[in-house]
């Protein structure tokens, strides 16, 4: 289970960083106050990578490696 979480949401992540949504230019609308709506979405993606990470590493590693032992 923590596997097809974790390829599902490792192919959301690689959509998404491939800027096809930022395909049109979109105005400099700020998110939060001094923050670009693309620095925001950068920063999120970053924050989701990052939570990915821990995912993959708590869950999915941890288990190959009791599987293999």
């Amino acid at each position: 289970m923590h596997r097809a979480v974790s390829a599902v949401t490792l192919a959301a992540l690689l959509a998404l960083h491939f800027d096809v949504w930022w395909a049109d230019p979109r105005p400099a609308d700020d998110v939060l106050p001094g923050l670009p709506a693309e620095l925001g979405f950068r920063l999120g993606w970053m924050a989701l990578a990052w939570l990915w990470l821990l995912h993959f590493t708590a869950r999915v590693w941890r288990t190959d490696e009791a599987d293999a032992g």
